[in-house]
């Protein structure tokens, strides 16, 4: 008897057909991205990414002394391409970093944008330098 009111439940109810997923039409896909604008983007990134100023170095009291005592001056394009190479630096992912330069060695750390010491070519010869992971010739 269980079987037949079962049987006759499933008279009742009446079947429904199974929904199929929907099908993208054609046509219906995303835009293509506007190429115009992904030119016009990337030239504008470019342009901000050159004419961005690059900070200036902050020299640390050691560093300082030392280019007192060694009679070091630097220029102003002399300062500027001292930062340059610090950028560079950070760009590849450097901590700590040597420049040589014409006139001294500089060893900055580049996470804190500063000079930690430096050194004349006179005095260059036989000194190891630790705790760097780059060096940059200008």
């Amino acid at each position: 008897m269980t079987s037949e009111l079962l049987f006759r439940l499933r008279q009742d109810t009446p079947i429904q057909p199974a929904s199929s997923p929907s099908k993208p039409t054609v046509g219906s896909t995303a835009p293509a991205p506007n190429q115009e604008g992904a030119q016009a983007f990337g030239a504008l990134l470019q342009q901000q990414l050159q004419s961005s100023p690059i900070p200036p170095l902050t020299f640390s009291g050691h560093a300082l002394q030392r280019m007192q005592q060694r009679q070091i001056n630097l220029t102003q394009a002399e300062a500027k391409s001292l930062a340059e190479a610090a950028a560079k630096a950070r760009d590849k992912g450097a901590k700590e970093t040597l420049v040589l330069a014409e006139k001294a060695a500089f060893v900055i750390s580049v996470t804190n944008n500063t000079v930690i010491t430096v050194m004349d070519r006179d005095n260059l010869k036989d000194n190891v330098f630790t705790q760097i992971d780059s060096a940059i010739i200008i």
